[in-house]
């Protein structure tokens, strides 16, 4: 039997592709008619840095992405654009600049496989990074030219090759911190590839990313160095949801592109190592039978597509490692939260304090802008302290930024000598969701008592 806590089934909402000259059936296309931005640039061919000797692509998809978050995207629907590319490599699309922010995929629309007409991504060199989301709310003027576009360092990239940020209201620096810690939303391409136009159906998936970050001594009276994250012990798992299918232990199977781990109990760490192939015995189902999800993977996610089958018919493909990108040293390019418990002579915890630390190109740096933070956190910051012995525990969500809390519900000791009014604190978590993802942070007591 297998263990799974605090699961919570998630899902991404597919939105509807337009052209840009024919609406789809039952879309408004003219309720957006305020506040245009025109994108412009031209796609350069050579130099490539994709291990192939052309890219084909031929269509530009602008999908409104807002607040950053790629699970609200099902409330736009008819506000995507499919745009033409023409054979120098120009294009020029208006989208409404109400929506916040954008992303643009390069599309093969001659391909009949989904998987191949995703070429790649439209970004904004920033410096030493280059971004994903074009903050279109944040345009100085109603025009952007994003100018000559090179594949020359990202295989699936292509970058503007001159600074732009003097076109946002931005500053430079906040343009450089969110293009260093964008690149999970890669994960719209998921998006894209399980949206069936002809009667509208989809397979939704998100995946959640957890670490078991370190034990409770390393943050007490003490913030916790995010750099560590790259030798914890990670772990991943995703909900998927189809409103026209039903899912069961009999039907259901997934491929995974390789070899993949399960961990099985996360109390003692006990895992299998798989070959390629997970069955739906592994699988948690919701009650409607139109949602399942995975098991817990860990280890390292192999590159590549994974295949969702159902009576051994392939209804959905998707990349998972696409959303979890990491530089040379295995740090994660995301914000990281970095929590202290302050403790006295007592070893009673009389403050939680979290600090907020980005990505950047030698390591980690600390945010404390709130306004820069919600720009890619999306909702609160869930914290809990927690006794799973005698299933007490302190969780509350906190808004976006930095938190300090100086008052807990109950007295928690850090170690084994406690009054008997105290419980020991056998984990801290924190949960939040960036860019539409969902991750957490465990900070457990002991060896064998895994996040739970």
């Amino acid at each position: 039997m297998l263990y799974y806590a605090s699961r919570f089934l998630l899902a991404v909402s597919l939105l509807v592709v337009l052209s840009c000259t024919k609406t789809s059936p039952g879309i408004d296309q003219a309720k957006n008619t305020t506040g245009i931005a025109t994108i412009t640039g031209r796609l350069n061919r050579t130099g490539l840095a994709k291990s192939k000797a052309t890219m084909t692509f031929d269509r530009i998809w602008a999908t409104p992405l807002p607040g950053g978050n790629v699970t609200a995207i099902s409330s736009l629907l008819g506000s995507s654009k499919l745009c033409d590319i023409d054979s120098a490599g120009n294009f020029a699309l208006d989208i409404n600049k109400s929506f916040g922010n954008y992303l643009l995929l390069l599309i093969d629309s001659k391909q009949t496989d989904k998987t191949m007409q995703v070429q790649g991504y439209v970004t904004v060199g920033m410096g030493d990074a280059c971004m994903l989301r074009l903050p279109i709310d944040k345009m100085s003027g109603d025009s952007l030219n994003l100018g000559n576009l090179n594949n020359s360092t990202h295989p699936e990239e292509f970058a503007s090759d001159t600074s732009l940020s003097q076109q946002f209201t931005l500053s430079a620096e906040d343009l450089l911190r969110i293009a260093r810690n964008d690149e999970s939303l890669r994960a719209i391409k998921n998006v894209y590839l399980n949206y069936n136009p002809a009667d509208g159906s989809y397979i939704a998936m998100t995946p959640t990313f957890r670490w078991n970050a370190a034990y409770i001594p390393a943050i007490t009276n003490t913030y916790y160095d995010p750099t560590l994250i790259a030798s914890a012990v990670k772990m991943y798992y995703f909900g998927i949801t189809d409103t026209n299918l039903a899912f069961d232990s009999s039907t259901v199977s997934l491929e995974a592109p390789g070899p993949v781990s399960l961990l099985l109990n996360l109390l003692d760490g006990t895992k299998e190592n798989l070959g390629t192939s997970v069955g739906g015995n592994y699988f948690l189902f919701g009650p409607n039978k139109n949602s399942c999800e995975s098991p817990y993977f860990t280890d390292a996610i192999p590159a590549g597509y994974w295949t969702l089958k159902v009576s051994g018919q392939q209804v959905a493909v998707f990349d998972i490692g696409c959303a979890y990108q990491t530089d040379s040293m295995g740090l994660p390019k995301i914000f990281i939260p970095a929590p202290r418990l302050t403790i006295g002579s007592d070893s009673i915890v009389t403050a939680v304090d979290i600090k907020w630390y980005g990505y950047s190109h030698n390591g980690y740096e600390e945010i404390s802008d709130p306004q820069l933070l919600a720009s890619m956190i999306q909702g609160k910051v869930g914290v809990g302290l927690n006794n799973y012995t005698h299933s007490i525990n302190d969780n509350t969500s906190y808004e976006i930024g930095p938190i300090s809390i100086g008052s807990l519900s109950h007295s928690w000791a850090v170690g084994a000598d406690h009054s008997a009014s105290s419980f020991i604190l056998e984990e801290v978590t924190i949960d939040y969701q960036m860019n539409g993802l969902f991750y957490r942070l465990n900070f457990k007591a002991r060896e064998d008592l895994y996040g739970k």
